[in-house]
C-alpha cells in the first residue's frame, strides 16, 4: 500500500495548540483509497526539521507529501502554489532561529 505523508508542527510561542499538528495526528493511520496516511508532528525547529524530514521521506518513501503549517493571521486556508527554499519566521523557533 502506498503512503501519503502529512506533516504538521507542535505548539510554539503563544500558540498552545498548533492545528497543523492536530490535523496530522488525526489523519495518521487513515486509509484513503489505495493509500495509508502517515501523520507526523514535527518540532518547531529548522535544525530538527532539516534532520528529521529527510529521514522520514527515506524511511516511508511516500507517493505524496502534504506539509501543513499554522499562519495565525490568515483569515482562510492558504495554499502555497510555488515552493522556494527560504526559511523565515516572524517569531523565533525553538532554537531561537529567525
Amino acid at each position: 500500500m502506498e503512503r501519503i505523508l502529512v506533516t504538521g508542527f507542535g505548539p510554539f510561542s503563544k500558540y498552545y495548540i498548533n492545528t497543523s499538528g492536530e490535523v496530522a495526528g488525526m489523519l495518521n493511520g487513515r486509509i484513503l483509497g489505495e493509500h495509508r496516511v502517515v501523520g507526523r508532528v514535527l518540532p518547531v525547529s529548522l535544525r530538527a526539521v532539516r534532520e528529521k524530514l529527510p529521514r522520514l521521506v527515506e524511511e516511508l518513501r511516500p507517493s505524496l507529501i502534504l506539509g501543513l503549517g499554522l499562519a495565525p493571521r490568515a483569515g482562510k486556508v492558504l495554499l502555497e502554489l510555488v515552493f522556494h527554499n527560504t526559511a523565515f519566521f516572524e517569531e523565533a523557533d525553538e532554537d531561537g532561529y529567525r
